[in-house]
C-alpha cells in the first residue's frame, strides 16, 4: 500500500486540494446526476414513411445553449467579501484557534440557497480533515471562516460565489450560486516529531517537490509498508498527495533528515479500516527526506 493521493471528498477536491500517505476512503459527496439511459425506439411499418425533411432538418441543426457562466471576480470584489464575511455562530466554542498551517477536523454541511443539501459529512460518519491558513483552501472563504474560529464552535457560513464555489459551480452546486455551510470545528490534531539525524540541505516548503523513502509501522511494531529497497515516495507539499500527518511533519525538514513521525488517527485514516491498518490507529513513520527540489522562478 503506497502512499497515494488523499481525496477526502470531492468536496475538498472542489473544497481545495487536500492529503494522505493513502487514501481517507469518503463516498463522493457531490456526485454528478446520473445520466437517464435512453432507448431508441423502432416502430415497424408496412412502408417506410417518407421523411419531413424541413423539420428534421430543423430539429438536427438545433444545438442547445451552452448554461452561462459568470465572469471571474475582481481580487477586490474577493477582498471586499472577505472583509465583511458572514458567519452565524449556532454554537459557542471554548477551545483554540488554529494557527496558519494546522490541519482542521471539522463536519461540513454544504446546502444551496433554496435549502437544498448537496454533501453532508456527518451522513457520511467522518469527519474532513485539511489545512488552513496557507492558501492552499478552496473555497477562500472557509478557509477564512474557519481560521477565525474555536474548537467547539459550530458556525453557519454564507458564501457567495467569487468566495465560494466560483464561477464555475461544482458538482451539484450550479455556478455562479452561493452557498451556505455549516461548518463544526472538531479538533486541531497535532503529531510527534522526533528528529534522528539532521540534514543539512534546502528547507521543504510547501509547493516543492519532495523525494521520500519511509516505513510505516503500527504501535505494536507491526508494518504495513515501506518503500525501502525500492524508489522514494515522490509528492508535492501542501497539494494534497498524502495523509495531514505527513504534510504537517514534513513542512521545515532539511533535505537529508530522518525522523519518526507519531501520527494519530485524526491525521491518518480516522476511524476507517485499511489493509493491514486498524481504523482508529495510531500510525509511526521512519522517513528519510531524501530531496528537496524547489518549483521553477519565473
Amino acid at each position: 500500500m503506497t502512499p497515494q493521493k488523499f481525496v477526502m471528498s470531492v468536496l475538498l477536491v472542489a473544497l481545495l486540494a487536500l492529503a494522505a500517505c493513502t487514501p481517507v476512503p469518503t463516498p463522493d459527496p457531490l456526485p454528478t446526476p446520473e445520466e437517464e439511459p435512453t432507448t431508441a425506439v423502432v416502430e415497424e411499418t408496412a412502408e417506410p414513411a417518407q421523411e419531413d425533411t424541413s423539420a428534421t432538418s430543423e430539429e438536427t441543426q438545433t444545438v442547445p445553449e451552452p448554461p452561462v457562466v459568470p465572469p471571474a471576480p475582481s481580487q477586490e470584489e474577493i477582498d471586499a467579501l472577505l472583509a465583511d464575511l458572514q458567519i452565524e455562530v449556532v454554537n459557542e466554542g471554548d477551545g483554540a484557534t488554529p494557527e496558519p498551517g494546522d490541519t482542521v477536523v471539522a463536519h461540513v454541511i454544504v446546502e444551496t440557497e433554496d435549502g437544498e443539501v448537496v454533501f453532508n459529512s456527518y451522513e457520511i460518519g467522518e469527519p474532513l480533515r485539511f489545512p488552513v491558513g496557507i492558501d492552499v483552501m478552496f473555497p477562500v472563504g472557509l478557509d477564512v471562516a474557519v481560521s477565525q474560529m474555536n474548537v467547539g464552535e459550530t458556525a453557519r457560513i454564507t458564501l457567495p460565489a467569487a468566495i465560494g464555489f466560483g464561477p464555475d459551480g461544482s458538482g451539484l452546486v450550479p455556478p455562479g450560486s452561493t452557498v451556505i455551510m455549516e461548518v463544526e470545528l472538531v479538533s486541531i490534531p497535532t503529531i510527534e516529531t522526533v528528529i534522528e539525524e539532521e540534514g543539512s540541505g534546502p528547507v521543504a516548503e510547501f509547493g516543492d517537490l519532495l523525494a521520500v523513502h519511509y516505513t510505516g509501522t503500527l504501535e505494536d511494531g507491526t508494518e504495513f509498508d515501506s518503500s525501502v529497497g525500492g524508489d522514494p515516495f515522490q509528492l508535492i507539499l501542501g497539494a494534497g498527495q498524502v495523509i495531514p500527518g505527513w504534510e504537517i511533519g514534513l513542512e521545515g525538514l532539511t533535505e537529508g533528515t530522518k525522523a519518526r513521525f507519531i501520527i494519530p488517527p485524526d491525521l491518518a485514516y480516522g476511524s476507517t479500516d485499511r489493509p493491514g491498518i486498524p481504523g482508529n490507529s495510531t500510525l509511526i513513520f521512519d522517513i528519510e527526506l531524501v530531496s528537496v527540489t524547489k518549483p521553477p522562478t519565473e
